[in-house]
């Protein structure tokens, strides 16, 4: 399913809060013993896998998950695991295997909601009068938040099974609902556990869950209702065998404050932060280009939408930057987040790791590279090894892995995935090296999308080459 695709198709990104729900998932209504929550914990400082979800022998895996709210923050917590609460477990599954989900919405207070997604921006448009053939707008149309959720596993194959007396419900978006616990339960809200039965032919690889309530998924999903799952096969056991590291990197976005705010920064060869006017310029090229694809109706099953009446573009000097970037819950600093950080990863020399990364923002695209500054400030992409993109492992024509090496930067886009193989020398200890995106234009109705540096990377030549632990960086 495409979903979270940025803000021109905002209508179709995720959501997901939390109701108190029964176990094991019969369908009965009576509520499991609630905890008092304790909020969602600190904000991490330093970077780290997320915890992950334990596992137990057998087909059935199982787990907790808790939506809280802290404040202005949103956020999982794994009942069952008290390894740095509130940062999302990581969900390692396997195929053939069922995965039951028991589901806790502890949303109280859906103004927080409301405030990262308010009705829209003051127009002088008038709206677009009704045609025959035509959708029709409403213009202020708004959803007022409820604080409603569900869960979408977004990229597994799996049944879109509704909620029901005694059915389970499975990836089903459109109709099955949690409540929060704050609330009494309507008729036709859910009360059961999800059952996710993974195939027993899903693709090993990078897949995520996040929330998918409609009219109030953008707004849980940049408040960081999002987590990893891991499909696992006999390639991971042995990649483990032979100590290959592993990280797994969450990227999500949110809201920028309207304040006034410098420059974006990047990293110079010293490894102090500067400012980028070229980052911070937005691009103008091919908005005319846009502006003419823009006047052709999109049509489908005889209805039509006049997108050239409908999509009101700005000037690009009218745009501001939306919202700012996070790496597994560490703020990165830019034009919109100058109080934010640039999280460091320290590298074995001559190890490799294999990095997952999902772009779990609502509405930014990113643009990957490695790259790597020396002392001059020349800059030199360094070439990754992709193994996966999107969960779909890269194989040749007999099914072997295959990766592909790159050089240039990969477009991630919102809820796209990428599994890559990163091994650098001792030389490179000598020089400054940054995961980075590219700046990115989506049209005149797209955000702003500044380039920045996401994360630094050192070199250890001392190290005994340990394997990344799970759960650690």
């Amino acid at each position: 399913m495409t979903d979270i695709m940025g803000r021109v198709t905002r209508a179709v990104s995720a959501g997901l809060l939390f109701a108190l729900v029964v176990w094991p998932s019969t369908g009965s209504t009576t509520p499991s013993v609630s905890r008092a929550p304790s909020g969602c914990g600190p904000a991490p400082t330093v970077l780290e896998n997320p915890p992950e979800m334990a596992r137990v022998d057998g087909r059935i895996q199982s787990i907790e998950l808790e939506i809280r709210q802290d404040g202005d923050r949103l956020c999982f917590v794994d009942r069952n695991n008290s390894d740095r609460p509130g940062i999302a477990p990581t969900i390692r599954i396997r195929p053939g295997e069922i995965l039951r989900v028991r589901l806790f919405n502890g949303v109280n207070d859906a103004s927080v909601l409301r405030k990262t997604t308010p009705p829209g921006h003051v127009t002088n448009f008038p709206g677009v009068s009704g045609m025959p053939g035509y959708l029709e707008v409403v213009p202020g149309a708004y959803h007022e938040p409820t604080g409603n959720t569900n869960l979408h596993f977004h990229g597994l194959e799996v049944k879109p099974a509704p909620c029901g007396p005694g059915i389970a419900p499975g990836d089903d978006v459109v109709t099955t609902y949690f409540v929060p616990e704050s609330e009494p339960s309507p008729g036709g809200a859910c009360l059961s556990a999800y059952e996710i039965a993974v195939p027993d032919d899903q693709p090993a690889g990078l897949y995520w869950y996040h929330t998918h309530f409609h009219g109030e998924s953008e707004a849980q999903t940049l408040l960081g209702l999002s987590g990893a799952i891991v499909v696992e096969n006999a390639d991971d056991d042995a990649r483990r065998q032979h100590g290959m590291g592993e990280r797994i990197l969450i990227v999500r976005d949110h809201l920028v404050p309207h304040t006034a705010a410098p420059k974006p920064t990047t990293v110079d060869p010293a490894g102090k932060a500067h400012h980028s006017q070229a980052a911070a310029a937005p691009r103008a090229a091919g908005m005319a280009a846009f502006s003419g694809a823009a006047q052709l109706p999109q049509c489908a099953f005889d209805k039509c939408i006049n997108t050239a009446a409908e999509i009101q573009c700005s000037a690009p000097a009218e745009r501001e930057q939306e919202t700012y970037l996070s790496v597994n819950g560490i703020s990165i600093r830019d034009a919109g987040n100058p109080a934010g950080r640039l999280p460091k990863i320290s590298l074995a020399a001559h190890r490799e790791e294999l990095w997952r990364l999902v772009n779990a923002a609502a509405d930014t695209y990113i643009r990957l590279q490695l790259a790597d500054i020396d002392g001059s400030g020349v800059v030199r992409n360094v070439p990754i090894e992709v193994v996966g993109l999107d969960g779909a492992p890269f194989a040749d024509k007999t099914g072997r892995p295959n990766a592909q090496m790159s050089t240039g930067p990969i477009m991630v886009s919102p809820g796209g995935r990428i599994e890559f193989n990163v091994k650098l020398d001792a030389p490179a200890a000598q020089h400054v090296i940054v995961l980075r995106t590219e700046a990115v234009e989506t049209g005149c109705a797209g955000d702003l999308m500044p380039g920045r540096d996401l994360v630094a990377v050192s070199i250890n030549t001392n190290s005994s080459g340990a394997p990344v632990a799970r759960g650690s960086v």
